[in-house]
């Protein structure tokens, strides 16, 4: 379509302009609905729906600054159009605006009660700020205006879930598999649900379902093992990345201010006892997450590198600038194909996502160019063996590590059982090990 003035609207005809920038913009053809909205607002920089219109063609490139100029535009121009304060309300939220995007959303809702999108919208920014109350009535607002409308009805679900209310949240979920009996979200949290409520069984045949549906979800197969009494030496490929890729934004704040989590602080303070100031230390944080240990030995002289295999944990990281190098990477992949030359190897929380830790410890012995120490946490068990538990985390032995440490003639320095993190009010017990390799 050729965006050039025809001779009447030339005359001035922008009705005619307009029409022809909707009818462009619809078949497709954004470059000319461009030009033609650009036409319009050269001669009138305030026509209300050339603004908005063209504030939704930059909101669909994710241009969100320029979008949320020509949205503010068409509100001035008409305080009254709830449309506009939604979008505005996105692109706000895409720049990190979230009071504004909050106040938008509000207007909009006021000036039109009826506008789903807004309440639902808004549902999703208050459930991210963690106002679940918040979030759970405007969802429910949402649902009035569309009954039977399932990402509402998921992301009531979800939020009661987030909230810990999983036997208000299981039938929450139900609702809406009996709409879609397919929805595997809806499938596997129900299932996870059940699970904190210690019902295996449903948790079970419902991880069960889930994979009849779709047979190579790494999560659902490895909890089957877990409920299952299987114990696996390590987790299906994808599970842990895929994990904490969904957890990244929100992890460091839960497991700190929810979890009571202080590994970090306790073996910083073991690294300080040993550090003779002005030596520099070359530190290897296996599993290192969003950075918790990098900062808690930020005061050290250190060169510290990071090991993850959650590019979303990674990115935290890299924000918080307290490492030298970050690596997106499995650990024992790194291990065995890096160049080792370490004072320290960190592993703090992560073999609970390891169950067979011989060539981990073996890989370090053998290939580190120095003498070094190997610090860790894991669970406890009271066997001989790892075990995978129901949780989906694995727990070690005392007995288990000591016959790899007397096979792999590695000195444990330091041992004390410690408190790795609360679940359900009550601290997880495991055990901290120094080892000499």
């Amino acid at each position: 379509m050729n965006a050039s003035l025809q001779p009447n609207q030339a005359n001035g005809d922008f009705d005619a302009i307009m029409a022809s920038g909707i009818k462009a913009h619809s078949s497709g053809d954004l470059g000319s609905a461009t030009e033609l909205y650009f036409i319009v607002l050269g001669a009138n920089p305030d026509h209300v729906y050339a603004n908005l219109l063209i504030g939704i063609l930059f909101f669909d490139k994710k241009e969100y600054q320029k979008a949320s100029l020509h949205f503010s535009r068409a509100i001035k121009c008409n305080p009254d159009l709830a449309e506009a304060f939604n979008y505005r309300a996105v692109a706000f939220k895409e720049l990190n605006r979230v009071d504004d995007a909050i106040n938008d959303y509000s207007r909009a809702i006021a000036l039109d009660p009826s506008l789903h999108e807004a309440h639902f919208n808004l549902g999703v920014l208050w459930a991210e700020q963690k106002c679940f109350g918040d979030a759970i009535k405007a969802f429910r607002a949402s649902l009035l205006l569309k009954p039977e409308d399932q990402d509402t009805l998921y992301n009531i679900a979800k939020t009661l879930s987030n909230m810990r209310q999983y036997s208000l949240a299981i039938p929450e979920y139900t609702k809406l598999l009996e709409l879609n009996p397919c929805h595997e979200l809806a499938l596997i949290n129900r299932s996870n649900a059940y699970a904190k409520l210690n019902d295996h069984s449903n948790a079970l045949a419902g991880y069960r379902r889930v994979i009849s549906l779709n047979p190579k979800i790494p999560e659902v197969l490895h909890l089957i093992n877990a409920l299952s009494g299987i114990t696996t030496k390590k987790p299906p490929l994808g599970y842990v990345e895929n994990l904490f890729d969904n957890y990244a934004a929100t992890f460091e704040r839960t497991l700190v201010d929810e979890l009571d989590y202080q590994i970090p602080r306790v073996v910083g303070s073991i690294m300080r006892k040993d550090h003779v100031a002005g030596n520099m230390v070359s530190v290897l944080d296996l599993g290192c997450g969003t950075g918790l240990m990098g900062e808690a030995i930020s005061d050290l002289d250190a060169l510290v590198v990071g090991v993850d295999l959650s590019q979303k944990m990674l990115k935290e990281a890299s924000a918080a600038n307290h490492y030298q190098k970050l690596i997106h990477c499995d650990i024992q992949q790194y291990l065995s194909s890096q160049v080792l030359d370490f004072d320290y190897f960190i592993a703090n929380d992560v073999f609970i996502y390891v169950g067979d830790l011989k060539d981990i410890f073996s890989l370090v012995k053998k290939r580190n160019k120095r003498s070094g120490r190997f610090i860790f946490t894991v669970e406890l068990n009271d066997t001989d063996r790892f075990i995978l538990e129901q949780s989906g985390r694995y727990s070690h032995s005392r007995s288990y590590l000591h016959k790899i440490f007397d096979r792999l003639e590695i000195q444990v320095l330091h041992y004390e059982e410690v408190r790795l993190r609360k679940e359900f009010n009550n601290f997880v017990i495991g055990g901290l090990f120094v080892l000499k390799i």
